[in-house]
């Protein structure tokens, strides 16, 4: 085989290597995003990025192929490549960042975790190597050996998959809901795992060059391997970590609904005493009207205590059961301390909601309500609330009076309450993961002394109906 067929065999093994190396790379930086958290068109970007790649791959390809046989060919195309290839990465890591809008939370995390994969495939592809069998001089090519090709694409095939589907599933705005210290330690901590790893390869390739026996090798590879290991511990450790603290969220909002449900029987055992107080001097007084044959009187105090005890126990606040047991402790405490409440309520009997979560969110947003409402300074203290079904979608909205300075405010999207106690922090949290949770949405702001909440569910579906 001439050197002209060589030549070419050379530059389409370089084609492929830097395209198996760069291309899995692009995809997996934006994996985790969504076209809401991209300043530019998602799908363009990738579209560029790619014909980029293309393009880049071919002129380092032509270039190393071009220099094949010359002196010092494999140490000239290995740095060359290693030059280029940090070009290419230098570049791709500015558009990646400015792609990205402020607000994305773990943009660093991210990078350096596809940074490290990259850097995880180059090492087992040269691991498996160096163990298989030499190919003849000629076909030794540089940087992209046939064998390290062939590794590879197996070591891609059999990981690149998971990553991706992990990236692509990860949620980076519950992810950095975290302690922002933890995350910026965490963020660090992958940076410097990343420079300690390619340390570490960059000493195997030269202590390899020193010495190529077999033991050595075996060694090296050891050595390397244990690096792999420890980063991906490390990052195990993290999002187990985050896991955990997810599920500790979980529990702290059963938790809460529990307390509110026992608050709202308790109200109503104490509210059966009363009546039952009630009663005996309603009897203590029928029983003397009775004595002294005042039956005019009896009867007319009859008719009156029948009428309200019906008006009381005919209120029904909406035909679903569960909104109608959750507001009405609510509504009761709103009435006692002299607030006007409205409602206008148009759902049906049924929903397959989980009825903690429509506690915590129901009730965090009427224990709100209620309270704002005694520190709001108008003379007539209301609230509104609204609740239809349109669509596959639960829409709420409690609109209630509030003070018009010195109450909540609205931070970008966040909500920034002057309640400084814990329960408080864990309500809003709370709320928003009861609407993550039915992949709805939950906004809230002040306008004057009106404070409006709104939410929207989707319903999820009924498996009772289903089977």
């Amino acid at each position: 085989m001439n050197q002209s067929e060589l030549k070419i065999i050379c530059g389409w093994v370089q084609l492929l290597g830097f395209l198996i190396q760069i291309m899995p790379i692009i995809f997996l930086f934006f994996a985790p995003y969504r076209q809401n958290q991209m300043r530019v068109y998602r799908r363009k970007l990738l579209t560029g990025l790619c014909i980029a790649g293309v393009l880049f791959s071919l002129f380092c390809a032509a270039l190393t192929s071009a220099a094949y046989l010359e002196p010092g060919f494999s140490i000239r195309v290995r740095t060359f490549g290693n030059a280029m290839f940090l070009l290419f990465l230098a570049v791709g890591t500015v558009v990646y960042f400015f792609s990205l809008k402020k607000e994305v939370q773990c943009k660093i995390l991210t990078y350096v975790m596809v940074l490290q994969y990259a850097v995880f495939l180059y090492t087992t592809a040269e691991m498996g190597a160096k163990f298989t069998a030499p190919l003849p001089q000629e076909f030794q090519f540089s940087p992209y050996s046939i064998n390290s090709i062939v590794m590879y694409v197996l070591v891609t095939a059999a990981t690149y998959p998971w990553l991706y589907s992990f990236l692509k599933h990860l949620d980076l705005e519950e992810s950095g809901q975290g302690d922002k210290k933890s995350i910026l330690l965490i963020s660090v901590s992958s940076v410097g795992m990343f420079i300690a790893f390619v340390a570490a390869l960059q000493s195997e390739m030269l202590i390899n060059d020193l010495h190529s026996d077999s033991v050595t090798k075996v060694c090296l590879n050891i050595w390397l391997l244990s690096m792999i290991v420890i980063n991906l511990l490390a990052y195990y450790n993290y999002f187990r970590c985050l896991q955990i603290e997810k599920e500790k969220e979980a529990a702290n909002m059963r938790l809460m609904a529990g307390e509110m449900q026992y608050d709202a029987l308790q109200d109503k055992f104490e509210a059966a005493k009363k009546r039952q107080h009630n009663i005996r001097h309603h009897f203590r007084t029928l029983a003397s009207l009775a004595e002294e044959q005042r039956y005019e009187e009896l009867d007319k105090y009859l008719k009156t205590y029948l009428e309200g005890w019906e008006k009381s126990s005919s209120r029904t606040i909406s035909r679903n059961a569960m909104i109608n047991s959750i507001l009405s402790y609510y509504l009761s405490q709103a009435e006692e301390k002299g607030i006007t409440v409205e409602t206008d309520i148009n759902v049906k009997e049924k929903y397959p909601f989980y009825m903690p979560d429509m506690t915590v969110l129901l009730g965090n947003a009427m224990e709100n309500a209620v309270e704002a409402c005694c520190n709001s300074e108008i003379e007539a203290p209301f609230i509104r609330i609204m609740i239809k079904q349109v669509k596959q979608s639960i829409l709420i909205k409690i609109e209630n009076s509030t003070r018009q300075d010195g109450g909540p405010v609205m931070g970008g999207k966040r909500h920034k309450s002057t309640k400084q106690n814990r329960e408080h922090g864990y309500g809003l949290a709370s709320m928003e993961m009861v609407v993550k949770k039915y992949q709805g949405g939950l906004e809230f702001w002040k306008s004057e002394n009106v404070f409006v909440l709104r939410a929207a569910l989707n319903i999820p579906e009924d498996k009772e109906e289903k089977k």
